[in-house]
């Protein structure tokens, strides 16, 4: 997709390029679901507006979530902004907020012309800017991936089960340039419960009024449909 490179390579710097949701644990509950969704980057995606690009690997919740930023700078080059949520214990939802280990690493990029264009190359072998999956069902005990983005006033959204990683071609070149040392995790096969189980809130803990926190991400009508579900 020539047009896509071409309109990522002659980007100006957006004035505020989010960088991840609230560190605070208590606010982040309310805003992370906005973030999947990339409601920031949609409601200022009109002709003009600068593109942007959000990926976000969901490594099981309660263990890790990875999340890429990228804006242009100048002359084709591009800023990216990484975060990594690592739960080194449960991360948990009590009367109405978080509980656990969810105080992110953070790191910034910059990432040259001839290597921003070879991400916009490997999003393109991905299939990122194909209509994403509609009817597909994410849920947050697995591994996946979303994107969201604005592309020449376009917003448009993709989304990876764990079933599609072997067709995912950015995850290395993110990785390349991610100032954060530690890799991404390796997916596995995992025993999940039934969805509505999960739903139901049924304790995860020792304490009745304590249950993991868990959300779903829906594609529908091309969109990313985000809810807790506990």
């Amino acid at each position: 997709m020539k047009w896509i490179a071409a309109a990522l390579m002659g980007l100006t710097l957006a004035g505020c390029a989010a960088k991840g949701p609230a560190t605070n644990t208590f606010v982040m509950r309310y805003q992370w679901l906005d973030y999947v969704q990339g409601e920031d980057i949609k409601a200022l995606c009109e002709a003009g507006a600068p593109a942007r690009i959000r990926l976000i690997y969901n490594a099981i919740f309660t263990e890790e979530v990875r999340t890429y930023d990228l804006t242009a700078v100048d002359q084709g080059a591009t800023s990216m902004a990484t975060r990594r949520w690592r739960g080194d214990s449960a991360i948990t939802l009590r009367a109405g907020s978080l509980e656990g280990a969810m105080a992110p690493q953070e790191g910034e990029a910059y990432i040259g012309p001839a290597d921003t264009q070879a991400i916009v190359e490997a999003l393109d072998a991905s299939g990122f800017y194909a209509p994403p999956p509609d009817g597909l069902v994410l849920r947050s005990d697995d591994f996946f991936w979303v994107g969201s983005a604005c592309i020449d006033g376009v917003f448009m959204v993709q989304a990876y089960p764990k079933s599609r990683f072997a067709d995912i071609r950015f995850a290395g070149l993110l990785s390349q340039f991610d100032p954060i040392p530690e890799p991404l995790p390796v997916p596995r096969e995992l025993d999940l419960p039934p969805m509505n189980s999960v739903y139901a809130g049924a304790p995860q803990s020792s304490n009745s009024n304590s249950t993991e926190l868990f959300y779903r991400v829906d594609v529908r009508d091309g969109l990313l449909v985000a809810n807790w579900r506990t």
